[in-house]
């Protein structure tokens, strides 16, 4: 019997990455690139991009790092209803 996968191969997936005041950049820039990356080699194989990454914080707008840079974050994580996993 086939095995049935957890993730259809043409769904993509939400990542989320949270952004608090003082994080650190590179606790944020990290990830976004890892699945920018995953996106590009996807893309350049054919296939479509399988993440979409987004900044979440307590509320949508400016969140200063520790650094003094602003990172932009796209929606609160209030308005989620996903359960993290």
């Amino acid at each position: 019997m086939a095995e049935i996968p957890r993730n259809p191969p043409n769904r993509f997936r939400i990542v989320e990455i949270l952004a608090f005041p003082s994080v650190q950049l590179l606790d944020v820039a990290g990830p976004l690139q890892v699945f920018a990356t995953a996106n590009e080699q996807v893309c350049g194989a054919g296939a479509a991009a399988p993440y979409t990454p987004t900044v979440r914080a307590s509320a949508a707008g400016a969140v200063f790092s520790s650094a003094g840079l602003a990172i932009l974050a796209q929606a609160s994580r209030e308005r989620t209803n996903r359960r993290i996993r």
